[in-house]
C-alpha cells in the first residue's frame, strides 16, 4: 500500500502483495533504475530486498516495475512496513 502521506510523485501507483513479505509495485509515474529499501522500525532485526524492473525475478508478473521482500532475522519471509525510494 502506498501511504500518501509519505509518499511523492508516486499517484497511479499499485501494489499488490503476492505472498506474506513479498509486494509488486507497478504503474510508477516513471521508469526506475535504481532502489533502495528500509524496515520502518530496525527493532524486529531482518532484512529487506528491493528490485527493479531490470533485475526483477520471482512471483510478479511480467512488466512490474519493482519488487520488495522483507524477511525476519530468521530468514523467513515476513510482513514488515518498509520505505522503499525509487531512482528513475
Amino acid at each position: 500500500m502506498v501511504n500518501a502521506t509519505l509518499s511523492k510523485n508516486m499517484g497511479g501507483t499499485t501494489t499488490s502483495q503476492i505472498g506474506a513479505g513479498a509486494t509488486c509495485i507497478d504503474n510508477l509515474p516513471f521508469t526506475p533504475v535504481a532502489a533502495l529499501a528500509t524496515q520502518r522500525n530496525f527493532s524486529f532485526g531482518g532484512e529487506v530486498d528491493v528490485g527493479v524492473a531490470a533485475d526483477n525475478v520471482g512471483a510478479c508478473p511480467a512488466g512490474t516495475d519493482a519488487r520488495v521482500q522483507s524477511y525476519n532475522s530468521s530468514g523467513t519471509i515476513v510482513d514488515r512496513k518498509v520505505l522503499v525510494v525509487f531512482w528513475g
